[in-house]
């Protein structure tokens, strides 16, 4: 099944932003937007705003632990593919991928489109890497068993995934917000830095 993900409309940092703007009154009280950001279009300031949240969010795990569900909850209305990682990865570190993907299946099955939108977004990057011994193993896509494992002990939530996903596709009846973007199959990306290890660490 390729279909894995339903994209809505563009203006999702509409509901974003403030959504960021709380969380940065808890991580980073004292934290001011750029003057130089100001007249950013939002897109730009939520970047901004996402990565202070993000490391604001690595450097205390206690309370990123007792905040969980609001991270969750704005990472739901994030729009940045690459992005989301800065909220979706305080959240693995701390809680664990089976608890995030938890997260990720509960809006892809109850929340509003914006919100299985970013559920399907964050999705990727709640998996465990798949890490690699040298480029000849990432070439020839053989991960080391420990990674592998790590990924597999997991299967049963990327089913939960995908049947999640295909319900949520059948019964979105907004034929913009399923023409909006073609399906995406996360496990076809490109591995990122991060899945990569090589011989000599």
């Amino acid at each position: 099944m390729a279909l894995e993900v339903i994209l809505d409309r563009s203006g999702r940092e509409i509901a974003f932003e403030p959504l960021l703007d709380d969380l940065l009154e808890l991580f980073s009280p004292t934290w001011v937007l750029p003057a130089r950001m100001v007249t950013e279009p939002p897109y730009h300031r939520c970047e901004v705003r996402r990565w202070e949240i993000g490391r604001a969010a690595k450097a205390d795990s206690g309370f990123t632990r007792r905040h969980a569900d609001l991270l969750v909850d704005a990472a739901m209305h994030d729009r940045c593919r690459s992005g989301i990682n800065q909220l979706i990865r305080p959240l693995v570190t701390v809680l664990g991928h089976r608890w995030t993907q938890e997260q990720i299946i509960r809006f892809v099955r109850t929340g509003s489109n914006a919100q299985k939108a970013g559920a399907a977004m964050a999705w990727f990057w709640s998996r465990p890497p798949l890490r690699y011994a040298s480029g000849d193993d990432l070439r020839n896509g053989s991960p080391t068993p420990e990674s592998r494992a790590a990924r597999d002990a997991l299967a049963d939530m990327r089913a939960e995934y995908q049947e999640a996903v295909l319900t949520a596709f059948l019964a979105c009846e907004d034929l913009g917000t399923r023409a909006d973007a073609p399906a995406l199959r996360p496990e076809l990306a490109p591995p990122t830095r991060s899945d990569v290890i090589s011989l000599g660490s």
